[in-house]
């Protein structure tokens, strides 16, 4: 007498989402099971097309494009994965989004120094958006660059409304994106001038 493996058929879900630090859970559910019969799978992930150390049902957790294969692990001597492409699930993380925000606190005048370091009174940052608890010194700015157009600003530069840049210094980020906010300008007004004038007066004749 042969008694023969049944079959399971696996709806295998995983639904992508925003990087929040948190793993996607790959969920797997069977048809064809009998009551008193359980089985456990493996999971088996590849990352960015490439293969993958992953496993487990809550295993990615970087922003990218994964795919999970189901396998039976416990239970296999009875049963088998009778639709394997099935049993295969496609989903994504994508990146959340850093902003870093420009603060321009006041103006200067024509022919001023403009101090564009981490330091300056003038010029300040910030950044939002981190998840869970990241290193935020992936992310840090620099000093700032303040042009017109085509023009950096140094002395001597004209009047006119700045346009702030951070200088940023990022290492490599796999979760993120970054969205700078400098929508506030630098006013660089006209210098005004004391303009004093003198008679000299003379003996008629």
């Amino acid at each position: 007498l042969t008694v023969r493996k049944k079959a399971l058929t696996l709806t295998v879900t995983a639904e992508g989402k925003e990087y929040d630090g948190t793993a996607v859970n790959v969920d797997v559910s069977e048809t064809g099971l009998y009551d008193a019969d359980s089985v456990s799978y493996s999971f088996a992930y590849t990352y960015n097309g490439s293969p993958s150390e992953l496993s487990g049902a809550s295993a990615a957790t970087d922003a990218g494009k994964y795919t999970v294969t189901v396998t039976l692990n416990s239970g296999s001597e009875n049963y088998y994965i009778s639709n394997t492409a099935g049993a295969t699930m496609s989903f994504g993380i994508t990146k959340a989004t850093l902003t870093v925000t420009v603060t321009v606190n006041g103006g200067i005048s024509y022919g001023d120094v403009l101090d564009v370091t981490t330091g300056s009174d003038i010029l300040s940052s910030s950044v939002t958006g981190w998840k869970a608890d990241e290193d935020k010194s992936l992310l840090s700015v620099k000093g700032y660059k303040v042009t017109l157009g085509d023009t950096v600003y140094s002395v001597g530069a004209g009047k006119g409304e700045y346009t702030v840049t951070p200088v940023l210094s990022a290492d490599e980020l796999t979760n993120y994106e970054i969205n700078v906010n400098n929508a506030q300008k630098l006013t660089v007004s006209a210098r005004e001038l004391t303009v004093t004038v003198s008679a000299l007066g003379s003996v008629y004749g």
